[in-house]
């Protein structure tokens, strides 16, 4: 909470953590988003993330948060929108409203993010209804797959809203004290070595 209050973030934001993967820290998406704030790769190097064979630091609670903070208040600074600045943090289909946005001269807003987001799914929708070479089930199944990635982004605010009345109104009472990760100090037993003379036959794993 304190990392988010710093960046000029709400620290109510600290619990996307829970929509995005429950407080796992080893959680990994389909997409390969990994941590507790679900970082990709992309994202993750443009706030200085580390990850290589030694550490990956979107695992990193603390360090993942920050990240987290300062990417929200980016979106917030672009879109001056805090719904749609959430949903910009779920997925990339903000980014295609905003250049829509840009072309028509339309005011930037949630609202006019959804409407376009409707626009999406209707076009999806228009385009398999004109296909005679399918059934009605393999255009539901076609239609299903086409606009999850849209429907995942239409409702992730309502999502996150949910979970923060459930601890305002005090649903959520109690909560696991944070990790503590024990020093175990490892012992190395004497090996006792002995001679011997290799014979012909004799290889490696004998």
């Amino acid at each position: 909470e304190d990392i988010f209050e710093k960046e000029g973030v709400t620290k109510e934001y600290a619990y996307l953590a829970i929509p995005e993967s429950h407080w796992q820290p080893d959680a990994v998406s389909p997409a390969k988003a990994a941590g507790p704030y679900q970082f990709m790769k992309e994202t993750a190097q443009t706030y200085h993330l580390r990850m290589d064979k030694a550490v990956d630091e979107r695992k990193d609670p603390l360090k993942s948060a920050c990240a987290c903070a300062k990417n929200l208040k980016y979106l917030y600074n672009t879109t001056g929108d805090w719904q749609l600045a959430i949903s910009m943090y779920n997925g990339s289909e903000g980014w295609d409203y905003l250049k829509e946005a840009k072309f028509k001269g339309e005011g930037i807003s949630y609202e006019n993010f959804l409407e376009h987001i409707e626009r999406k799914i209707n076009s999806v929708k228009i385009k398999l209804e004109a296909r005679r070479d399918l059934s009605e089930s393999q255009k539901e199944k076609i239609f299903k797959r086409a606009i999850r990635f849209y429907t995942e982004n239409l409702n992730y605010p309502q999502k996150f809203d949910a979970i923060s009345e459930l601890i305002k109104e005090g649903f959520v009472k109690e909560q696991k004290p944070p990790i503590k990760f024990a020093n175990i100090k490892i012992k190395q037993e004497k090996v006792r070595f002995s001679d011997y003379t290799a014979k012909k036959g004799d290889n490696l794993p004998k």
